[in-house]
């Protein structure tokens, strides 16, 4: 028998996408790892990520960003860490498991993202982090002042590219008309 070999390809080869004063694109965001800390040692790791990365543990909706790394709640008791890579050490408090290949980040940006976000999902993004569901895609949402990451499975990755484009082309229909 062969050796098997696996070639790291990108979720998405989509060019960016532009309508109505935004832009689609898919992004690549660097490590993205699932803590999950162990009972009691939310401090221990909040405590361990300070120190290596000047982050900290997020509280519900919250981002915490450090030199291009960030922590994002993600639900009870998880956050992803983006962009940094990990000490294999911090297993010690915490569960740790490697995200980045199993999911794809789609960058939309543009004054108008709430606008075309608002026809997708029933999100208010009052919070930096927030997850729900884009039409019917599992989310988590990051935001920013004129822009959203949006994290989703890599295999649902065209179908969020495709309700995403699909609701900026209907704001610059709507656009076109008024």
């Amino acid at each position: 028998m062969g050796s098997i070999s696996l070639i790291k390809a990108p979720a998405l080869e989509q060019a960016p996408f532009e309508a109505a004063g935004l832009r689609l694109e898919a992004v690549e965001p660097g490590p993205v790892t699932a803590l999950m800390p162990y009972r009691g040692r939310h401090a221990a790791v909040a405590t361990a990520l300070e120190k290596s990365h000047g982050l900290g543990w997020p509280e519900p909706g919250q981002v915490i960003a450090s030199g291009g790394q960030r922590i994002a709640w993600s639900a009870y008791n998880t956050a992803l860490v983006i962009g940094a890579e990990l000490p294999p050490r911090l297993a010690n408090h915490t569960a740790m498991t490697p995200q980045g290949d199993g999911m794809a980040c789609l960058r939309l940006s543009g004054a108008a993202w709430r606008d075309a976000l608002a026809r997708l999902t029933p999100l208010t993004f009052e919070q930096d982090a927030e997850r729900g569901m884009l039409m019917h895609v599992p989310a988590l949402f990051l935001r920013g002042d004129d822009a959203v990451e949006v994290f989703v499975m890599r295999s649902m990755a065209r179908t969020a590219w495709h309700e995403l484009q699909s609701a900026m082309e209907r704001l610059a229909g709507r656009a076109a008309i008024s």
